[in-house]
């Protein structure tokens, strides 16, 4: 721990308080409120709602079917271009998917039939229990980085982390997806719950009574989405390395440390259920191959010939699972069309995989998805509310870079944070510096899973998580920066007090 001798009391009216608690009252007021406006908006289904709103709606408020006859008023008003709020209660609750989001879908059926009746289901109120969820995850924030700061000038080095994630949260290019029927609403407020956790387990030192609760959030992330899945096994990873180094002492923090490798094992059959149990893993392992690895690589017909596959469907390369030829395909083929062809390939062609990543990576960063609209028909659109929902999608674009530029500040942060973990004698540095590297890992990984598991089919929804971690590793940068900084002053200070 950081020596504090000679350094002035932290009382409630020093400088330094007042900064501190002058930040968590803006970014109170200012997620408060966008998240108020946030409800305004959602993201229009592109075919993927029917696949986990069954036990919830049965189709949209005022429509005569789900799919309606293919006519193109009614399919471009349906699909792709608004976003429909409110809908009818599924008649058959047919369950077909099973992750962690389902807790807000169904939190959210509950309380549209409380306030609006049996008539209508509103994807507002899933969004208001998800929006509740978001601020207290941020208050544990706040709590957790006022008590890992034990001087004033340290006090000061989480400000930024407070306001960049601030920022970060009221971003409506994300908490758009809470209002609907995509899994990536789960995925946002979990992965901020994981976030929040790590804060409250590992700012300022590593305290492993309370590794449990972040084991929890890491589970409820991992089972959001099947590509979140290796969160689970890199969390545990990470624990048992630094439970080496920092040896757990005590009954409590052995029984903690006990306790959270339990519950990531415990999770992890969990996981691997709901991959095989997804109804899409055919269509993804066609995209994986179809529209991922083979268009990268040097002879896609030989690489198709040595997995026994047919060489004439080469002509498949660059179509998606829902064209009449390679659904004809896709029949034919069954349990021979799997993510294991892809794993085969990119050994036998390591070039095809870095090609293949690199192009993923140039559609990092685009969280504005534009194709699926955001605004009810009829609604004003977000980017003309002078309310600054949408400040870090402008912030993130001219400051995070693509494809090779993005793919060596993650190699950067990897390393740098590594190298934190292990060379620095203070507690403090290496706990900050574990958080930023479980982050940093999850965005690199997030991005590999996404494309390795459905190609570059709508890589730019499928890359959401590994956008979020990115800038939540980014809030934090600054805190390890001046808690580095600082803390060697403090020293300072200290050994010249020590020495008068």
């Amino acid at each position: 721990m950081i020596s504090t001798a000679g350094q002035p009391a932290l009382g409630p009216g020093s400088v330094p308080q007042f900064i501190f608690v002058g930040a968590c009252a803006f970014g109170i007021a200012w997620l408060s409120f966008s998240l108020i406006i946030n409800s305004a908006f959602g993201r229009a289904d592109n075919g993927d709602y029917g696949r986990f709103m069954a036990p919830f709606a049965d189709k949209p408020y005022g429509f005569i079917a789900n799919w309606p006859p293919p006519d193109q008023r009614l399919q471009e008003d349906r699909f792709f271009q608004w976003w429909i709020p409110y809908w009818d209660p599924a008649k058959i609750e047919d369950a077909r998917y099973f992750g962690s989001t389902v807790l807000f879908w169904l939190g959210g059926k509950f309380l549209s039939r409380i306030l609006l009746g049996d008539d209508v289901v509103s994807l507002r109120m899933s969004g208001a229990i998800a929006c509740l969820v978001l601020m207290g995850a941020y208050g544990l924030v706040l709590w957790s980085a006022r008590k890992s700061a034990c001087s004033g000038r340290l006090l000061m080095s989480v400000v930024p982390m407070i306001l960049a994630s601030a920022l970060v949260l009221s971003e409506v290019c994300y908490g758009s997806f809470i209002n609907s029927y995509f899994q990536e609403g789960g995925s946002f407020v979990f992965l901020v719950c994981l976030f929040s956790a790590s804060v409250f387990v590992c700012g300022g030192s590593i305290r492993f009574e309370r590794m449990p609760i972040l084991a929890a959030a890491a589970c409820l992330f991992a089972t959001a989405k099947v590509q979140h899945g290796f969160v689970g096994p890199l969390l545990l990873v990470l624990i048992v390395v630094h439970a080496f180094r920092i040896r757990p002492r005590g009954r409590y923090e052995r029984a903690g440390l006990a306790v959270s490798i339990c519950v990531i094992v415990g999770a992890m059959p969990a996981t691997f259920w709901l991959n095989g149990h997804r109804p899409s893993r055919r269509n993804n392992a066609y995209h994986s191959l179809y529209f991922g690895i083979l268009g990268h690589c040097h002879d896609p017909t030989a690489q198709l010939r040595a997995e026994g596959l047919p060489e004439e469907s080469v002509a498949l390369i660059g179509l998606p699972a829902y064209s009449n030829e390679a659904g004809v395909l896709i029949g034919q083929l069954g349990a021979r069309l799997a993510h294991r062809s892809t794993f085969r390939i990119s050994m036998r062609e390591p070039t095809a995989l870095i090609s293949l990543l690199r192009e993923a990576a140039m559609h990092a960063g685009n969280i504005e998805m534009d194709y699926l609209g955001m605004r009810a028909q009829g609604a004003v659109d977000y980017r003309s509310i002078p309310s600054g929902i949408h400040v870090w999608s402008r912030l993130r674009r001219a400051v995070i870079p693509r494809g090779d530029g993005l793919l060596l500040l993650l190699g950067i942060l990897i390393v740098g944070f590594g190298v934190s973990c292990i060379v620095p004698k203070r507690l403090s540095i290496r706990s900050w510096a574990f958080l930023g590297l479980l982050f940093t890992l999850i965005s690199g990984l997030e991005l590999c899973a996404s494309t390795l598991g459905d190609g570059l089919y709508e890589i730019d929804r499928h890359l959401f998580a590994s956008n979020l971690a990115l800038d939540l590793t980014l809030c934090i940068c600054p805190t390890l920066v001046m808690i580095t900084v600082l803390g060697r002053r403090d020293e300072a200070t200290s050994n010249v007090n020590a020495t008068r």
